[in-house]
């Protein structure tokens, strides 16, 4: 074991996690001890979210889906290798991610949402995770760059040309969930994304995230999406008002059914 994955397993993992950030940030080809860090970080994820879909099953929560978590097809495999070679890279915790675990999607069925007798299980109205797939997000992209090629102008709506750069790379808006409002069957704001290629560490999703200090946010990085939404018990939270600077947060809700998943999650 590397002295950075035994300090990660030992110590306050976002930190060590910080470090390792860092660390494959100063090297052009990434670092195989980072690597090992976003590998570990994922694997405990994985464990996470087994607990969390298993929980609320127990807890009568109707999944929007028939498998919550979904593993890769060979279609994403082959999707993701040939997005790699012929654009660009993926960022490093995103790779381990669909690796590892697939995709996940814990919205509530749309029919019980609204319908529920106890408003205490009107769940899916919390922002539950949802990470989409290779197939989801890389797929259209391919897509379009093909009709663009037999039209010969551009039919690629998602990509933007870098301003600071005379060259001719492209980068492309990826899909990474609905916003909370659609995922709870309301008219909603723009979807979360992110940018890819990007041969980072980790990679921000775009979006409406708020602080815990009442400060409006456009971003929020893979990991801390996930952070949260493990604390929240598999839910991202709802936007509220915050009573000290009138503006928009959105917090980790507390449900007191899942009161005992905290002590069974880990931490990453």
């Amino acid at each position: 074991m590397s002295l950075l994955l035994n300090r990660y397993c030992t110590e306050e993992p976002a930190q060590v996690w910080q470090e390792a950030a860092e660390l494959w940030g100063e090297s052009d080809s990434g670092s195989p001890d980072a690597a090992k860090v976003a590998s570990e970080a994922m694997s405990r994820v994985a464990r996470n979210l087994r607990i969390i879909v298993e929980a609320l099953a127990e807890a009568s929560y109707e999944f929007e889906s028939a498998t919550p978590i979904a593993s890769l097809s060979e279609e994403d495999k082959r999707l993701i290798s040939r997005f790699v070679r012929e654009i660009g890279g993926i960022p490093l915790t995103l790779r381990e991610f669909w690796d590892q675990i697939g995709s996940v999607n814990l919205c509530q069925n749309s029919e019980v949402i609204h319908a529920a007798k106890d408003p205490q299980m009107e769940w899916g109205v919390l922002d539950p995770l949802f990470v989409s797939s290779p197939s989801q997000v890389l797929s259209p992209i391919f897509e379009a760059i093909e009709e663009e090629a037999k039209r010969g102008v551009s039919q690629v709506p998602f990509w933007r040309k870098h301003e600071e750069e005379v060259s001719t790379d492209r980068s492309f808006d990826c899909w990474f969930a609905n916003d909370e409002f659609h995922k709870a069957n309301f008219s909603g704001g723009e979807n979360y994304h992110y940018i890819l290629p990007n041969d980072g560490f980790d990679f921000p999703i775009s979006g409406w995230f708020g602080s815990e200090q009442g400060e409006e946010l456009t971003q929020e990085w893979f990991i801390e999406h996930l952070r949260l939404a493990c604390q929240g018990c598999g839910f991202r939270g709802r936007s509220s008002e915050c009573d000290e600077t009138q503006a928009l947060v959105k917090r980790p809700p507390k449900i007191p059914e899942l009161h005992e998943l905290s002590g069974r999650l880990e931490a990453f």
